[in-house]
């Protein structure tokens, strides 16, 4: 699992998701600031599956829309990686 997580991490824009989602953000917010629509599914999709990432719900225009936010593995991570 730990081998699965280093290749994840030395995967392009890994880091740059990550750090975009110390804040809660819909895939909107986040397409086309790091990566294009189906690259950046694919990398959300392999982050959520390694619970690096969760989905939570976010209010827009008064209703709630499915976001992203870093899970406190993601933080650990994070923060291991900032002392490196």
């Amino acid at each position: 699992m730990e081998s699965d997580i280093r290749d994840l991490v030395l995967q392009p824009y890994i880091i740059e998701i990550l750090k975009e989602l110390q804040s809660p953000k819909r895939f909107k917010d986040l397409e086309g600031k790091i990566t294009t629509g189906q690259t950046l599914s694919v990398k959300l999709a392999h982050l959520k599956k390694a619970k690096l990432i969760e989905i939570v719900p976010i209010m827009v225009n008064n209703r709630y829309a499915n976001g992203y936010k870093i899970s406190k593995r993601g933080i650990k991570l994070m923060k291991a990686l900032e002392k490196i």
